[in-house]
């Protein structure tokens, strides 16, 4: 599978090394034991469309919408997306329908992500969006810490350049639980 991978990005490696770390992101522990995700295949598959999110968002802002660096880690997304779909038994027959759901989930919420972060009232708009996906209308979970933490993620990126973005090196901030941000 891997060589299917690396064939199909023929040499643009960044791609798949930066959707790795967005999906390291995504998988933090702290995500799941002190922010109220899920530990489930939707509440990780809702936290990848989050970090991929804030990170082709910020790809976005340098380089517009069509850029091919966008591209390339949505086409990651639904590789592993694939790959994943066919790990836990769905059937070859299946699996397109269900990338197709997964896709059209991923544009819609990254809209929403995207709307959010324009509002005047971002913080609250993004703790709207995390309610109705991330934590899928689940009570008692700290979605105000969750979107303090999202909009502080998402102001640190836009000081990291898209060439950082790229580099081995780059990794995400620290998170720190002890504080409302989280960074």
């Amino acid at each position: 599978m891997l060589k299917k991978i690396i064939n199909w990005f023929r040499g643009d490696m960044s791609a798949l090394v930066l959707y790795k770390k967005i999906v390291e992101q995504a998988l933090n522990p702290l995500y799941f034991t002190d922010m109220g995700v899920e530990d489930s295949v939707t509440g990780r598959f809702e936290s990848i469309v989050l970090q991929l999110f804030l990170i082709s968002n910020r790809l976005v802002a340098d380089e517009g919408h069509k850029s091919h660096r966008i591209r390339a880690l949505q086409e990651a997304f639904i590789m592993d997306m694939d790959r994943n779909l066919r790990e836990m038994g769905v059937g070859d027959m299946s699996v397109g329908k269900q990338i197709k759901k997964m896709a059209a989930g991923w544009f819609g919420t990254a809209k929403a992500y995207e709307k959010a972060l324009m509002s005047d009232t971002r913080a609250a708009e993004v703790e709207e969006v995390l309610i109705n996906n991330l934590y899928r209308n689940k009570p008692e979970v700290p979605s105000a810490k969750m979107a303090a933490h999202v909009v502080a993620l998402a102001d640190h990126l836009k000081t990291v350049t898209v060439d950082q973005l790229y580099q081995e090196n780059f990794s995400y901030p620290p998170f720190n639980n002890n504080s409302d941000t989280l960074i």
